[in-house]
């Protein structure tokens, strides 16, 4: 699993399987691959020959290296490691996606951005008042409904924030304005958005300590709350 590698692992010949996330080049030979999957995200050093782009998938063999000095990345749960010498195989290509894969919600449109209501609700979140910046939030989503590349941002947007339940309504609105007949038609960067995994760790764990599968979890949690955290139940469940 891409995201289970860790410092106490650092010799090991691992084996993982995912899709690309994004490709940066490192000097003339060298190129860093971020893998992922379900359970979080691994950068790979492979070879700058390697033809890999955003959305493959992959097999990757190599070996757990502990990250150079002063390139840690404190925010993954990986960010101690790095897989190198490493022998990819392309399980399955891709068409380059239509929008920026790694687009944030720093980057979300001039339009949304300046929107009264959406001002206000970022401001409310940030200041950890969630639910009234969850109306204002339903607002914005309201008035660019119609509006497709909108949904997107603001999908990936409220994504970033763990708003699971605005996330999916708007990456919904949008398969519903595009030709697609069904999710399962669109895009695996679109699908990824429609099917989140959220609080990933949280769900395999809970799903080991009930001997079941965290798909099954998973797909439980999407189906009665949307991934969102504040959602309760007749019964006064929450989340």
């Amino acid at each position: 699993m891409c995201g289970e590698p860790r410092a106490s692992e650092i010799g090991s010949t691992i084996t993982v399987c995912g899709w690309v996330g994004r490709r940066r080049e490192h000097g003339e030979h060298l190129a860093f691959v971020d893998l992922r999957d379900h359970t979080g995200l691994l950068q790979c050093v492979v070879d700058g020959s390697v033809d890999v782009r955003s959305e493959y998938v992959l097999s990757v063999t190599g070996t757990v290296s502990a990250r150079p000095d002063g390139t840690v990345n404190d925010k993954l749960p990986t960010g101690e490691v790095e897989l190198t010498d490493c022998t990819v195989e392309v399980l399955s290509v891709a068409e380059p996606p239509p929008f920026p894969l790694d687009e944030r919600a720093e980057e979300v449109d001039e339009t949304i951005r300046t929107d009264p209501a959406f001002q206000r609700g970022d401001t409310l979140w940030q200041l950890g008042l969630r639910d009234k910046a969850l109306v204002e939030f339903e607002t914005v989503k309201e008035k660019f409904w119609d509006d497709p590349q909108a949904m997107y941002q603001l999908s990936l947007y409220f994504r970033d924030k763990m708003m699971g339940r605005l996330s999916i309504l708007t990456i919904e609105r949008l398969i519903d304005l595009s030709p697609a007949e069904a999710p399962e038609q669109t895009p695996l960067f679109i699908q990824h958005l429609y099917y989140p995994v959220l609080f990933g760790e949280l769900i395999i764990k809970e799903a080991d300590a009930l001997d079941i599968d965290p798909a099954l979890l998973m797909a439980l949690i999407r189906q009665e709350s949307l991934y969102e955290y504040s959602a309760e139940s007749i019964a006064g469940a929450r989340g």
